[in-house]
């Protein structure tokens, strides 16, 4: 029996693999530039950000470039994931249908692409953080990559149930798009907590890609210094949600091969 389930995991984990190589190498196919642009996109928005709130409206803040690029990256490996992730069913439905394999295994390796390129995106990060503040933080070795296991999880759940909402509901793929531009607005991203209102900042944290963007602002910028809660409330996100995604799969996959 214990043999049996090793050789399922390290078939599901070998799958695994091989998707999100098939994935990359889709992505890459005829690109010149390749992997630099999961690089040069959210600089950009980093820069256009920057000109737009710092120049133009005049928001004061100190190390408003470092503040940006703590977000902006997190926040693109939420968005990428999610939005592709939502159709992989059926854009990969003859593989669905043909081969008897663990479904979960699909939207995850969407997650687990996004996530290579933030892993990949962090030494620019830390060299912005270094030359931007003039700092280096110790913890950074012990809060990166807890959040960075706390945010797959979170994501790789969430990928999970609306890729299986989205076999039922074809339209969760354009109300997904709409909901991450609106959820980012409503997310301290391109503005610092501290201007949200008291009474207003309750509201913010019921939304719980918040918790995550502050905790990685936090880490990036206080080296996570009094914020520990906030790695506690992500904990507490991420595992919820996952408990969630188990309950759904459990309920809805059986039906993914007959519907896409």
């Amino acid at each position: 029996m214990v043999f049996l389930l090793r050789d399922k995991f390290l078939n599901t984990f070998e799958l695994l693999i091989l998707l999100v190589k098939k994935e990359l190498k889709i992505r890459y196919a005829y690109s010149v530039l390749g992997y630099t642009w999961t690089l040069l996109i959210p600089l950009a928005f980093v820069l256009t950000y920057f000109i737009a709130f710092s120049i133009v409206m005049r928001i004061q803040m100190q190390h408003y470039i470092p503040f940006l690029v703590a977000n902006i990256f997190p926040w693109f490996w939420f968005v990428n994931s999610l939005i592709q992730a939502t159709c992989v069913y059926r854009q990969n439905a003859s593989l669905v249908k043909k081969v008897n394999i663990s479904r979960w295994v699909l939207p995850t390796s969407i997650v687990a692409k996004e996530t290579m390129h933030f892993i990949f995106a962090l030494p620019i990060v830390i060299v912005v953080m270094a030359f931007g503040m003039k700092t280096f933080y110790w913890s950074w070795l012990f809060y990166v990559p807890m959040m960075l296991i706390l945010q797959f999880v979170f994501i790789s759940s969430l990928a999970n149930i609306l890729a299986l909402f989205h076999v039922f509901i074809r339209d969760i793929e354009y109300l997904i798009s709409i909901a991450m531009n609106v959820i980012f607005f409503m997310t301290p991203i391109v503005y610092p907590l501290s201007m949200v209102p008291q009474k207003y900042k309750i509201i913010f944290f019921l939304n719980p890609f918040a918790s995550f963007i502050v905790s990685w602002n936090s880490i990036w910028l206080k080296g996570g210094n009094g914020d520990e809660h906030l790695f506690f409330i992500c904990f507490v996100i991420a595992f919820v949600t996952c408990g969630l995604s188990i309950f759904t799969y459990r309920r809805l996959s059986k039906y993914v091969g007959e519907l896409i």
